[in-house]
């Protein structure tokens, strides 16, 4: 909606997809409105890329962004305004493995800067920035990831459930079997993986796993003919660094 006394519809329909292109795009619909305002309706097919974080994968909600902008209008003669109340999404789209929960519609302007000899010049554009919140509701990939993890960790801590002195050169060898079972298992989380290059959640437990197994590796050849009590100590003292580390990786992917 617009001024036709101010801004003309030629200027209006050049609008650009940041980050996409705008595949088809219909003539315009003119309607009058109140106050001397003009609506013009366009109906568009696009496509377009955006930013996802994946820090927290597999736990992961995103947030997709589309912003909207007219690089023939300038933030100094036009300010553009949004609804969010008029921003809808079809009740049946659907998003694999998430659920959009928010969408929001905000407007403001990019500003860009050039610098020719010792003169600069400003351009300060303005864009609409149209937002949808999705939140995972798929716990598949968590539960691939993070179980197995879990198992390895579990039968490399009952090597200390063996007799020392019946088992022990079999004792040694559980306790190392974990080590090459989760680097085996790294290949198979880097499949299911995003590739991004930062470190997410899934390597952080990895990594933890990997340190907790190493450990009861190296607890068992230095330990390995102590008493019941301190065995019985040594694994709740595991337990307790396996349980406070996921719940401090999870609290902080969430």
């Amino acid at each position: 909606m617009f001024d036709a006394k101010k801004v003309d519809l030629q200027t209006i329909q050049k609008f650009t997809l940041e980050r996409g292109e705008i595949l088809s795009k219909s003539d315009p619909i003119i309607s009058p409105e109140p106050n001397n305002m003009t609506l013009a309706q366009f109906t568009i097919r696009a496509r377009f890329k955006t930013d996802l974080n994946y820090r927290a994968f597999p736990l992961d909600d995103h947030m997709v962004h589309i912003i909207i902008s007219n690089p023939y209008l300038s933030a100094d003669m036009v300010t553009l305004e949004t609804d969010s109340e008029n921003f809808t999404v079809t009740k049946d789209v659907c998003i694999p493995n998430y659920k959009l929960e928010r969408i929001t519609a905000r407007a403001g302007h990019i500003q860009s800067t050039i610098n020719i000899g010792h003169t600069t010049q400003t351009n300060v554009t303005p864009r609409a920035l149209f937002s949808l919140a999705c939140n995972r509701i798929d716990i598949r990939h968590f539960l691939n990831i993070f179980l197995p993890l879990l198992l390895i960790f579990f039968f490399t801590l009952f090597a200390f459930s063996f007799d020392s002195h019946e088992h022990e050169t079999t004792i040694p060898t559980l306790a190392a079997a974990g080590v090459p079972a989760l680097l085996a298992y790294r290949f198979v989380i880097e499949a299911t993986t995003p590739d991004v290059s930062y470190f997410i959640l899934s390597d952080y437990l990895f990594f933890l796993f990997l340190f907790l197994v190493f450990m009861i590796f190296i607890i068992i050849v230095e330990a390995l003919h102590a008493s019941e009590r301190i065995k019985k100590m040594i694994i709740a003292l595991l337990y307790a660094c396996m349980l406070l580390s996921s719940f401090a990786l999870f609290y902080w992917a969430l």
